[in-house]
């Protein structure tokens, strides 16, 4: 997937094609300013109001102690950007938008957005990251209320994909044991067990993460079936010929080579014959002049925010092989462009 200026007239495409349009303006000024209108909006209430009901502006400030007058502007810009409608004065949200924007939506990616306006901040670090390389390691940083909001993020994200992740990935028949790498939230550990009866997950995460994420997973159906360890993956006893599937999901982009090979290696103990090893990650275009800008984009954000940073689906492969695994598969995924699975098989 790729990030591009849309023409919406014949005078706006035949100035692309001239290259009269100055793309950095597009890429930087209008994108920037629309990513932080849009994460104060959902901050601030805006979308799940006008989700409600149409209001106008100043009926709508009121509602949420916000500046009529600045509330207008908002407005107009996420009318603009298709986010809302607008019928005689009175906006609301629209309905594509509600599968996204709603709460009670199960693809809601408010809390996502939450968490991404806390992130705002740590762009502030890009000019020390480039002269230095060294990333935030925000992990190390986080109070309690921060990881409860990373991890209520992330489970908003995980939502959209976790069915066809676990329609998708492959699982050993007849499958009992699975390890949950860096799992937190427990979404795609739960909708796997949902898909295969016999399946009981083991969640490995730092402290932390378990501490918040055990209460977002309880009471959902199965989560019986799901267990939780309090641990460092880098650090940790896989234990040997333990699990029939080990499954690291947005785990790798925050390690070295050398930690990830390390990581495999120990995973490859812990697998039982025939077992599966599943990465999955966005991963870095193959190629510098690759097209997949999600993948490039997401490698300077994790390398930002933890010294690492995507990888090629290449290196997942060397790893694998490394450790004595053979290769598999790669899967990709349609819910989420860039998002692909590297799958190894221990020996039968």
């Amino acid at each position: 997937m790729r990030f591009a200026a849309l023409p919406q007239n014949a005078p706006e495409l035949l100035g692309l094609m001239a290259n009269l349009v100055p793309l950095p303006l597009a890429h930087t000024h209008f994108a920037s300013f629309l990513a932080r209108i849009v994460y104060e909006a959902a901050d601030a209430g805006v979308f799940t109001a006008l989700a409600a009901q149409p209001l106008d502006a100043a009926t709508a400030a009121a509602a949420l102690n916000l500046d009529a007058g600045a509330l207008d502007a908002i407005l107009g810009a996420l009318a603009a950007a298709g986010y809302l409608r607008c019928r005689d004065g009175r906006f609301a949200l629209r309905p594509r938008m509600r599968k996204w924007l709603t709460e009670d939506s199960p693809d809601s990616l408010l809390d996502q957005l939450r968490f991404m306006r806390s992130v705002w901040s740590w762009l502030d670090h890009m000019p020390e990251f480039l002269r230095t390389g060294r990333g935030l390691q925000y992990h190390d940083t986080f109070t309690p209320e921060q990881w409860n909001l990373y991890q209520r993020g992330m489970a908003a994200v995980a939502r959209i994909s976790a069915p066809e992740v676990a329609r998708r990935t492959p699982v050993p028949k007849g499958a009992t044991a699975m390890l949950d790498i860096g799992g937190s939230h427990g979404l795609y550990s739960l909708a796997l067990c949902r898909r295969h009866a016999a399946l009981r997950a083991t969640i490995l995460d730092l402290p932390p993460a378990v501490a918040v994420a055990r209460p977002l997973l309880a009471g959902q159906d199965h989560a019986e079936r799901i267990g939780f360890i309090a641990g460092d993956a880098l650090s940790a006893d896989l234990g040997e010929r333990c699990y029939d599937l080990v499954f690291a999901s947005s785990l790798m982009h925050h390690f070295t080579p050398a930690q990830n090979l390390d990581l495999t290696r120990r995973v490859a103990r812990a697998l039982k014959p025939s077992g599966f090893f599943v990465i999955q990650e966005f991963v870095r275009p193959e190629q510098a002049l690759g097209t997949d800008a999600v993948g490039a984009v997401l490698n300077v954000f994790f390398a930002l925010s933890s010294t690492a940073g995507t990888w090629r689906s290449a290196d997942f492969a060397a790893w694998q092989a490394e450790a004595g695994l053979s290769p598999y598969k790669t899967i990709r995924f349609l819910t989420m462009p860039g998002f692909r699975q590297i799958v190894a098989r221990r020996a039968p």
